[in-house]
C-alpha cells in the first residue's frame, strides 16, 4: 500500500505516454482492497492480444526508446510480481452484460468473485451458472453481471463474476436486495 501513489502516478503517465504518441491502447484498471491492480484490456482475438503484449520496435520507436525506458523505470520498486492472462467474456452466461458499462451511470465499482473449479467439474459449473442466470431472468433482477472464463495464463477452471455498482456499500445493499428477491431458490 505504501507504494500505491507511486504506482498509480506511473500508470497514469504510462497511459499518457501512449496517448501522446498516438498509439491506440485502452485500459481499465481495477484496484482491490489489498492493493492488487488488474489492467483490463479488451481484445477480440489472439492477434489483438499480441498487439497489447508485444512492444514492437515500431511502437517503441514511435514513443522514443529513452522516453519509454524512463517511463518503465517509474514502476521500479512498485510491485514484486506481474502476470498476463486471458479471460473470455461469456455473454451467453452473463445476465444483462451491458449493465454498468455506460460511464454516465456512475457504476464505477466492480465486485469480483473468482471461482476455481475442480478439474472435471467444469460442465457442472457451466450448468450452475446457466441456472443462476435463468433465476435472475425469472425474478427480473434489475442489476446485471458478467461472467468471464479463464484461459491462457489462468488456473484451470477459473471463472470470474463481475457485478457493477456505485460503491462497495451500494453493492452490499443491492446484494441484500437481490438475495431477498431470489429467495431460497438461489440457495438450492
Amino acid at each position: 500500500p505504501y507504494m500505491s501513489d507511486k504506482y498509480e502516478s506511473a500508470l497514469k503517465d504510462f497511459v499518457k505516454m501512449f496517448s501522446d504518441a498516438k498509439v491506440e491502447r485502452t485500459y481499465n484498471v481495477i484496484q482491490t482492497d489489498l492493493f492488487k491492480y488488474t489492467a483490463v484490456i479488451p481484445v477480440t482475438d489472439f492477434d489483438g492480444l499480441a498487439k497489447y503484449f508485444g512492444m514492437t520496435p515500431e511502437i517503441i520507436e514511435k514513443i522514443g526508446k529513452d522516453k519509454f525506458d524512463a517511463q518503465m523505470k517509474k514502476f521500479d520498486g512498485c510491485y514484486d510480481t506481474h502476470r498476463n492472462f486471458l479471460l473470455t467474456l461469456r455473454n451467453d452466461l452473463s445476465y444483462k452484460p451491458e449493465y454498468g458499462l455506460n460511464p454516465d451511470d456512475g457504476l464505477n465499482y466492480r465486485h469480483l468473485d473468482y471461482f476455481y473449479v475442480f478439474p472435471g467439474k467444469e460442465d457442472e459449473m457451466m450448468e450452475l451458472i446457466k441456472q443462476y442466470k435463468q433465476l435472475y431472468e425469472s425474478k427480473k433482477i434489475e442489476e446485471g453481471f458478467r461472467v468471464y472464463v479463464g484461459s491462457v495464463g489462468t488456473a484451470n477452471g477459473m471463472y470470474l463474476f463481475v457485478q457493477p455498482a456505485k460503491s462497495r456499500v451500494d453493492f452490499a445493499t443491492l446484494s441484500d436486495k437481490q438475495d431477498e428477491i431470489l429467495g431460497k431458490e438461489a440457495q438450492s
